[in-house]
């Protein structure tokens, strides 16, 4: 089962995920990786204040869910 990443938020304002890997969150729990900083705009916010988060980070594959327009 991917890690599901199912984005929440409708902003205009561009969210950066590239500081979340499939290496680094293979070895994280749940609730670590909802702890993973994000760059939305100019602010840094944990991932899980726009996504929620699911499945099992072990299997090193991501999916996205969701309008994810201005997600990069």
């Amino acid at each position: 089962m991917p890690l599901t990443l199912t984005y929440r938020a409708s902003a205009p304002t561009p969210v950066e995920v590239e500081g979340l890997t499939l290496d680094g969150a293979a070895d994280h729990r749940l609730a670590e990786i909802e702890r993973v900083e994000i760059c939305h705009g100019n602010a840094r916010l944990p991932l899980a204040e726009m996504f929620s988060v699911a499945g099992d980070p072990r299997d090193k594959c991501f999916e996205f869910v969701g309008d994810l327009y201005g997600v990069h």
